[in-house]
């Protein structure tokens, strides 16, 4: 077990209703690291886009700051923004916004706290009030500015405890849009002050930002001395990729997921919650039939299981068939969906882990038994029986060699060559069966091959 390195710190963003990264940092970031810091945005949005289990969240936050109020601190962002003038009045303009934003159900559970336990609404609002738009650190002899969009220099001077509770007072005022910057800002789409950033001495650490415009978007700003500012964004879309992206004062951000732990001790966090997985079944269950389908289609083709990993979790298209339809979906799922289908399928299939939390080795063994299903059920249908099947697919066990696969089935054979006999062996361990004739039996009684 590693011990806590003295002000070291580590800075996540925008949760948005994702309960597993505040169990990631009660069951490993404390453990590891000095000073943990939260940019924002914890509710709305979430697996089924209307905030479910999100007001749950920034009230366990919350809980947490005050615990552990020299360690762990909480930044809020423009989310926070809505929701505390929710909480405060029900400001019509505010609620507008959440509804647009995916907060529905954060409105509906603020109204029913406000009915059952309004006493925890009012903590709520004067806790998220004062919290502080913008802090500073150091460490290792480097100077860190954080904010959940811009951060504000010139202001931080003036007055370090800035609020939700100081914005909006000049919600109307002309300094308004400069300041709401620090919730608001987007390179690109907002303009700034350059005598509003901070020294090159600096690196500013935001949020806001999800990852999939992220990838394309150069973060850093020029100050009043044509100076060239570093800004480095920790907004991972959570509650879109799966993923969570931290920094923790290295070369660069680094991302993490629910299912490792690449950080800088070995505590395991605990086994993903199935209530993660509830929400969105319709959208998870399309883009589970388009995984299946650019699988097969690849492994039709003769892609390597590597090539159809590397292509789903890096988006690298080397080595998968150059069809743009196949390419299209492949991206599709890459980028929105693989993180949380990869999680839905380690909670249905644990033995797929093969005691590593690991993204790349789940998806190789999902593939290698949607690849032996395929190769069992495409003999079958040429041969009549699963008894014939199961004997030609005996054959290539035995003979490490697919031209035993009749060659009239030339998808079966083709995905046979590409997977290989080590992973058809594999399968068949993992799922606990001596022979195909047992692995096709339980598959036909689970209603997963056809009679």
């Amino acid at each position: 077990m590693s011990q806590i390195v003295p002000n070291s710190f580590i800075i996540l963003s925008d949760f948005h209703s994702i309960s597993w990264p505040l169990e990631k940092i009660k069951e490993c970031y404390l453990k590891e690291y000095d000073k943990i810091f939260i940019l924002g945005d914890a509710t709305d949005r979430g697996l089924n886009h209307d905030g479910t289990g999100g007001i749950n969240l920034i009230l366990d936050i919350k809980n947490l700051t005050e615990k552990y109020k020299d360690r762990v601190f909480y930044i809020p962002g423009n989310h926070d923004d809505f929701l505390y003038n929710v909480l405060k009045d029900n400001n019509q303009e505010a609620m507008i916004n959440m509804f647009i934003n995916g907060g529905e159900q954060t409105y509906q559970d603020i109204q029913n706290l406000k009915t059952t336990v309004p006493s925890v609404i009012e903590r709520l609002k004067e806790w998220l009030e004062k919290q502080p738009l913008q802090r500073t650190i150091q460490y290792n002899g480097r100077k860190y500015a954080l904010a959940h969009a811009f951060f504000n220099k010139k202001l931080y001077d003036i007055d370090k405890d800035f609020s939700l509770k100081d914005l909006n007072y000049y919600k109307g005022k002309d300094e308004y849009k400069e300041l709401s910057n620090i919730i608001w800002f987007r390179k690109g789409t907002n303009v700034y002050s350059k005598d509003t950033v901070p020294s090159s001495e600096y690196t500013v650490i935001i949020g806001h930002t999800p990852q999939d415009i992220n990838d394309s978007t150069d973060h850093n700003l020029i100050n009043e001395n044509n100076e060239t500012v570093r800004v480095i964004c920790v907004d991972g879309g959570v509650h879109e990729t799966g993923q969570l992206i931290k920094y923790d004062g290295g070369e660069k951000e680094t991302i993490t997921e629910i299912l490792t732990h690449n950080n800088t001790s070995p505590v395991n966090i605990k086994k993903p919650n199935k209530k993660e997985l509830k929400l969105s079944k319709d959208k998870l269950k399309l883009h589970k039939e388009i995984l299946d389908e650019v699988i097969l289609d690849c492994l039709k083709e003769g892609s390597s299981v590597r090539s159809i990993v590397d292509c789903l979790i890096n988006k690298n298209f080397m080595g998968i068939p150059n069809d743009i339809e196949l390419r299209k979906k492949a991206l599709l799922i890459a980028r929105k969906s693989i993180r949380q289908l990869a999680t839905q399928i380690a909670i249905e299939k644990e033995e797929y882990l093969e005691n590593t939390k690991n993204i790349t080795i789940l998806l190789r063994n999902y593939i290698c038994e949607l690849g032996l299903n395929h190769i069992i059920e495409s003999l079958k249908e040429s041969f009549g029986t699963y008894d014939l099947a199961c004997c030609q697919l005996n054959i290539f066990l035995a003979t490490d060699t697919s031209s035993y696969i009749t060659e009239k089935v030339g998808n079966a054979r083709t995905v046979a060559r590409t997977i290989g006999i080590t992973s058809l062996t594999n399968t068949l361990r993992r799922n606990n069966c001596s022979s195909t004739e047992e692995y096709t039996k339980k598959l036909v009684e689970n209603k997963v091959l056809q009679k």
